[in-house]
């Protein structure tokens, strides 16, 4: 039996500028977290406003958090990579989401979900929670073979 309800969480991380105020912001990600007391898993990704933390190096703050989504289904490896990178040429960071066993039309077979920066901005605030909301794009693994860990690194 486990007990690490976040302990994932920071496996993977990346820094960017989402929301284009100027400062980067943190993404952190890690697959496979313990989200309820039944040990239901899934995938997540949190992002945080780091405009918003003090500038006095010897504070010690809470994550600020600006933004969530979780793993579609239970026991993914959504989130095992992340990235912060301008893919679609806006100056906003866009947020790249690995899951290498992720579901497309109901198969496993690896997946990379993107959210634009656009997006994510325009639902940015404390405890977003974008689980449910669509992507805007989904990238299935070309191969379509659940053996070749397509979604492990982006």
């Amino acid at each position: 039996m486990r007990n690490n309800r976040y302990g994932n969480l920071g496996r993977s991380l990346a820094t960017g500028d989402v929301n284009g105020d100027g400062f980067p912001d943190l993404a952190a990600g890690g697959e496979d977290l313990d989200i309820d007391t039944n040990y239901r898993s899934q995938g997540l990704v949190m992002l945080a406003d780091m405009s918003t933390l003090s500038p006095n190096p010897n504070a010690v703050e809470q994550f600020p958090e600006a933004w969530r989504i979780y793993g579609d289904y239970n026991y993914s490896d959504f989130a095992v990579s992340i990235d912060l990178d301008d893919v679609d040429g806006d100056n906003l960071a866009d947020l790249l989401i690995g899951d290498f066993e992720g579901l497309f039309n109901d198969q496993a077979m690896g997946t990379i979900h993107i959210f634009n920066g656009s997006t994510i901005t325009n639902n940015w605030g404390v405890g977003y929670d974008a689980t449910g909301d669509p992507r805007d794009t989904i990238l299935p693994n070309p191969n379509v073979n659940q053996n070749d860990d397509f979604g492990l690194s982006v």
